[in-house]
C-alpha cells in the first residue's frame, strides 16, 4: 500500500477527531502559550509560537476541512542549467541543501534552497496536525519562559505532534513521511517560518524583502563580490504580512497599521527593521534582519580578513589601554560595529565599561561592563506629544547624562546618530576616555558632520578625539572581490587640518606604514601617551613592537576565537605584572622615568599585591 493510501484511509477513520470542527480538549484558552516575560530570548519564541496560532486563531465552519487555514509553504529549486555553481552544495544543520550560483547573462547570483517535497495527502495531514497542536500543546500558563529553552521548545513541539498524529490515526504511516511533516511543523511553530532555513546559515550577513511580489535576497561573507543574492523564497501578501507580524512579536514588539515601523532585536540576537504594508512602504511590506554573530570578530581575525594590520592592531591596543579617545567612522555594512567589538575586548578586566546603544549588538568580555538600551514611547496622540515630548522615551543623550553619575571607566556608545554627539564629547573632557561608531565616509566628511547645526558640535571639542578610523567596503582591483578594509587612520588638528597617521594602499592591499618608529614620530595621540607615562620614545617604539609581535605569535598559532584571544590578553598582563614584580626597582630619576608603568599596570600590580602571589600565582589569580 502506497503512503498516499494509507494516510487517505487514516483520513476515513477521523484524523479530524470526531465532527469537524469539534476539538478534542475544548479548553484552549487554558492551552495556549502563555505570555511570556520579557527578559529571555525564548520569550521572543514562545510569543512567535502564540502568533503562529492567533494568525489563524478560528475554527472552521461546517463541511469546511479542518486546518484549512494552515497553508504549507515550501521551496524546492535545483539551480537552473544555465547557472554557474558557485562551490559545492551544502547541507544546513535540518537536512536542507543549498545551491549557490551566478547566471552570467543576467549577472545574477544565486541562493536555492531545497526543502523536503510533499504530496497533497501529506499536506492535508500537516494542516490538520497544525490545528490540533493549536488546542493540545500543553505550555502551561504558570511556567516563566525559563522552564523552557529553545532545544527543549522544539523537543515538545515533536514530541507532541507524533502523540497527536498517532491518537487521530496518522500513527502508521511511514517513518519518513512522518519526518517531512514533523520537518515543517518545527520550523512554523518554533523556527523562523519560511525563512527558517536562511537564519541557521551563519555565512548569511543580511536578508531582505523589499516589498510585496519581489523574492528575498541576502548578502553571503564567502560570495560578497556577487552582492545580494537572489533565493528561491517567494511569499504571497498575505503571508508577508504574517512573517512581519511574526517576526516582530519574536522580538517581543509588534506590527501593525497603527505602528508600522518596528525595529527589535530577535531571540537569536538578529536585528530586525521591518515596514507594514503601504502605511510607510511604497511596495509594501519589507523585511530586513542584519545577522548577528554569536561570538564578536577578534582583532585577529579581522587582522586575517585583512581589514587591520599587526601594527595597527598594537597601536589601537596602546590607545585602549591609555584610555584614549576613537571614532570608527563609514558606511552602513562597513564593519564599524564589529571594529568596535574587537577593540572592545582589549580593555582590561578590571574595568568596567559602560554600554550604550540604540539596538543591543556589541558583546564585550568585561565581567564588570554595564550596558543600558534606549527606550522609545509609542504614546498615540496626547497634549504632550502634540508638543513634541514623548512619555517614556529614553533616549541615548539621556543614557549618557545618567552614565556620568555611575563612575565609568570605558564610555561606548554603539553608534551615534544627532543630538547625543554633544553630550559624548562633553563627557570625554571632563576626562572620561570613551569609544564610538558615526556613518560617514572619511575624517573630513565626519568633521563635516558633527559641526552642521543638526549636531552642534563645538569645532573647538573635535581636538578630544584621538583617531578617526575610517573602514569601508572597497572592491579590490586585482580579483573585482569586495571586502572590508580600514581606508585610514587620521587625527583631527583643526576643522580642516587632520595628520594621517595609517592608510591602506589599494594597488598592494598593504597598509602603510609599517614602522613603529614612524608612528612615534608623527602621531599626536602616542606621543600624549608617552607624555603621560614618562617614558622615552625608545621605550614606546619597544612596546609597539613587543606588541606586534605578540599579535603576530596569536595568529601564527591559530589563537583567533573571542574565548581564547581574551585568555591569551588576560596571560599577557599576568605575565607583564610577573615580570614587574620579579625586577630589582632601578636607580636614578632617568631610570624611574623610563619604567613607569601605565595606569593599568599599576592597578594590576595593586591586585597582585593585595592577593601575595608571586608570578605564577599572580597568573592564575588575573585567569580566574
Amino acid at each position: 500500500m502506497s503512503t498516499d493510501d494509507e494516510l487517505s484511509l487514516k483520513e476515513g477513520q477521523g484524523f479530524e477527531g470526531g465532527e469537524p470542527g469539534e476539538p478534542a480538549d475544548e479548553t484552549p484558552s487554558s492551552r495556549r502559550p502563555h505570555e511570556a516575560e520579557k527578559s529571555s530570548p525564548i520569550s521572543g519564541l514562545l510569543s512567535g509560537l502564540g502568533s503562529v496560532f492567533n494568525v489563524f486563531g478560528k475554527r472552521p465552519d461546517r463541511g469546511e476541512e479542518v486546518g484549512a487555514e494552515y497553508q504549507l509553504l515550501s521551496f524546492n529549486e535545483p539551480l537552473p542549467p544555465d547557472a554557474e555553481p558557485l562551490g559545492e552544495s551544502y547541507l544546513l544543520r535540518n537536512g536542507v541543501k543549498v545551491s549557490i550560483g551566478f547566471v552570467r547573462k543576467r549577472s545574477e547570483g544565486l541562493y536555492l534552497i531545497q526543502e523536503p517535497e510533499l504530496t497533497d495527502v501529506e499536506r492535508k495531514a500537516y494542516r490538520r496536525l497544525m490545528y490540533r497542536l493549536r488546542y493540545e500543546l500543553p505550555l502551561q500558563p504558570g511556567l516563566g519562559p525559563e522552564a523552557y529553552s529553545p532545544e527543549s521548545l522544539a523537543v515538545l513541539v515533536e514530541k507532541h505532534a507524533r502523540e497527536i498524529s498517532a491518537r487521530y490515526g496518522a500513527g502508521n504511516i511511514y517513518a519518513f513521511t512522518q519526518d517531512k511533516i514533523m520537518y515543517y511543523v518545527r520550523r512554523d511553530l518554533v523556527g523562523y517560518g519560511p525563512i527558517d532555513s536562511l537564519m541557521l546559515d551563519g555565512n548569511i550577513e543580511d536578508v531582505k524583502f523589499s516589498g510585496y511580489g519581489r523574492p528575498l535576497i541576502l548578502l553571503h561573507r564567502q560570495y560578497a563580490k556577487y552582492g545580494w543574492l537572489t533565493t528561491n523564497i517567494l511569499l504571497d501578501n498575505d503571508s508577508q504580512d504574517r512573517l512581519a507580524r511574526r517576526l516582530a512579536q519574536m522580538g517581543l514588539s509588534s506590527l501593525s497599521t497603527a505602528f508600522p515601523m518596528v525595529e527589535c532585536k530577535l531571540p537569536n540576537g538578529d536585528r530586525l527593521s521591518a515596514f507594514y504594508q503601504y502605511e510607510v512602504s511604497s511596495f509594501g511590506t519589507s523585511i530586513t534582519i542584519r545577522r548577528h554573530k554569536a561570538q564578536p570578530l577578534t582583532v585577529i581575525e579581522l587582522m586575517e580578513h585583512g581589514e587591520l594590520s599587526a601594527l595597527m592592531t598594537a597601536c589601537l591596543w596602546t590607545l585602549v589601554e591609555a584610555k584614549g579617545v576613537l571614532f570608527i567612522v563609514g558606511q552602513p555594512g562597513a564593519g564599524k560595529t564589529s571594529l568596535v567589538n574587537a577593540l572592545g575586548q582589549m580593555i582590561r578586566d578590571s574595568q568596567v565599561p559602560v554600554i550604550i546603544e540604540d539596538f543591543p549588538e556589541l558583546n564585550f568580555p568585561q565581567h564588570y561592563k554595564q550596558s543600558l538600551v534606549t527606550r522609545y514611547s509609542k504614546a498615540l496622540r496626547t497634549e504632550a506629544v502634540k508638543r513634541g515630548e514623548q512619555i517614556g522615551e529614553i533616549n541615548q543623550e539621556d543614557l549618557l547624562r545618567a552614565s556620568l553619575r555611575i563612575r565609568p571607566d570605558y564610555l561606548i556608545v554603539g553608534e551615534i546618530l544627532t543630538r547625543e554627539a554633544p553630550v559624548f564629547l562633553q563627557a570625554i573632557n571632563i576626562g572620561l576616555s570613551g569609544m564610538t561608531s558615526f556613518h560617514a565616509e572619511d575624517v573630513e566628511t565626519a568633521v563635516s558632520r558633527l559641526t552642521e547645526k543638526t549636531i552642534g558640535v563645538d569645532p573647538t571639542m573635535l581636538h578630544l578625539i584621538d583617531w578617526v578610523i575610517a573602514v569601508g567596503y572597497v572592491k579590490l582591483e586585482s580579483t573585482g572581490e569586495m571586502v572590508r578594509r580600514c581606508r585610514s587612520i587620521d587625527e583631527i588638528i583643526a576643522v580642516g587640518n587632520y595628520q594621517n597617521v595609517f592608510k591602506w594602499a589599494p594597488a598592494t592591499d598593504t597598509y602603510l606604514p609599517n614602522d613603529a618608529s614612524q608612528i612615534v614620530e608623527k602621531s599626536r595621540a602616542i606621543r600624549k601617551v608617552i607624555t603621560r607615562r614618562g617614558i622615552s620614545d625608545d621605550a614606546m617604539i619597544s612596546e609597539l613592537e613587543e606588541k606586534t609581535a605578540f599579535i603576530e605569535d596569536l595568529r601564527a598559532r591559530g589563537v583567533k576565537r573571542f574565548v581564547d584571544v581574551s585568555q591569551a590578553l588576560m596571560d599577557y598582563y599576568a605575565g607583564k605584572v610577573a615580570v614587574a614584580q620579579a625586577q630589582p626597582q632601578p636607580e636614578g630619576p632617568e631610570a624611574v622615568s623610563s619604567t613607569i608603568p601605565s595606569a593599568g599596570d599599576r592597578l594590576a600590580q595593586l591586585f597582585a599585591g593585595l592577593s601575595g602571589g608571586e608570578g605564577s600565582e599572580s597568573k592564575s589569580r588575573t585567569n580566574g
